[in-house]
């Protein structure tokens, strides 16, 4: 049996208190109410009817930064936000949208035929949700790097000129589609920083392609009843520090360079029952150039401290991470301290080949 949260569209924003749906229940999954509907590329258009395609992908290497974190845990601006900036580096397709409710349930199949100009390359391709006013809302997506587009436990380098057959099962969604709202299919060869860089540009045309939609029928309310949830007391602390966190992109004018930052500060809380007291802090930095992947990097420091009385512990971890087109480069530093006396400290420095990666 399956359970599942059918999410209603919403204005995108990358961060929602709550998700307006309904939950809908299957006995068994994959379930058999389930039926493809399939919309095929035609020119720059999602149609019921393939037509003749030749689109170049070439995005910008900073395209991406619009996807939210791979994980979300800090309940802050981590949700994948307005995504016309990302459609405007990508290879866009538009369907003008169903006459009816239509509900989505399951992964979106991509089928596409690409030609590589590069023995290497990924792809990325989002299914969005277009309003009324051009705003972009990210239904779901799904990456490859291309290497293995036949195998991911042989990948092989591709042959520039030679048309290769990618399919693509999105992630999976149950979403509502509405009619009067339009649906995109944006297709890019880069999305940082969710995917590192290929070690170098790599475009590809696009040949022709289509997406099978997993389509239930219209749920017409909630399928499905939990009882109230049971919960322990909750935990005796004060909130010495409120927690924060910020999302932000910079540019450089001077070098066209741009940086996504990432700052979460975890508040400071003691346990009233015992009166340790502990605070993390994370700094995140990733930087890149639209025109070089090659210059791509990450930076994390992360530090951790707790406390009781006259007694205080500290430990940083940094991390930093480049590549060139044959390796990876991983810098780390670990340290500890007791009472402000480093107590230990460890250095990092690896390469790692990026074996088609």
């Amino acid at each position: 049996a399956m359970r599942l949260w059918l999410m209603d569209p919403v204005k995108p924003a990358m961060w929602h208190d709550e998700r307006p749906g309904r939950w809908i229940a299957e006995a068994e999954w994959p379930s058999p109410a389930i039926e493809p509907a399939v919309l095929h590329l035609a020119g720059d258009r999602l149609a019921e009817n393939p037509a003749p395609v030749s689109r170049l992908v070439a995005s910008p290497a900073d395209c991406g930064a619009q996807t939210g974190e791979y994980f979300p845990f800090v309940f802050g601006a981590e949700l994948p936000g307005e995504q016309r900036v990302d459609d405007a580096k990508s290879v866009v397709f538009d369907h003008d949208g169903f006459d009816a409710v239509t509900d989505i349930v399951g992964a979106p199949k991509i089928h596409l035929r690409i030609v590589p100009q590069m023995p290497f390359g990924q792809i990325a391709v989002r299914l969005c949700d277009v309003d009324e006013t051009g705003s972009s809302a990210l239904i779901t997506m799904g990456v490859l790097n291309l290497t293995h587009w036949k195998s991911h436990e042989n990948p092989q380098p591709l042959v520039p000129g030679e048309a290769i057959d990618v399919v693509l099962d999105l992630d999976q969604i149950a979403y509502r589609l509405m009619p009067g709202r339009k649906l995109r299919l944006a297709v890019s060869n880069a999305y940082w920083p969710f995917v590192w860089p290929a070690p170098g540009k790599a475009p590809f045309t696009i040949e022709g392609g289509s997406i099978a939609l997993p389509v239930r029928p219209t749920a017409t309310g909630n399928e499905w009843h939990f009882e109230k949830p049971e919960g322990a007391s909750p935990w005796n602390i004060a909130m010495r520090r409120k927690a924060h966190s910020s999302r932000r992109q910079e540019t450089d004018m001077a070098t066209g360079e741009t940086t996504i930052i990432i700052e979460n500060d975890f508040g400071i809380t003691e346990d009233l029952d015992h009166g340790l007291w502990q605070e993390a802090v994370s700094v995140e930095r990733w930087t890149i150039h639209p025109d070089d992947p090659l210059c791509a990097s990450a930076h994390i420091l992360w530090t951790k401290r707790m406390g009781r009385g006259d007694w205080q512990i500290e430990a940083k971890s940094s991390c930093a991470m480049r590549a060139d087109a044959e390796n990876f480069q991983i810098r780390a530093n670990l340290s500890a301290s007791e009472n402000g006396q480093p107590v230990f400290e460890r250095q990092y420095d690896d390469s790692i080949a990026r074996d088609m990666v």
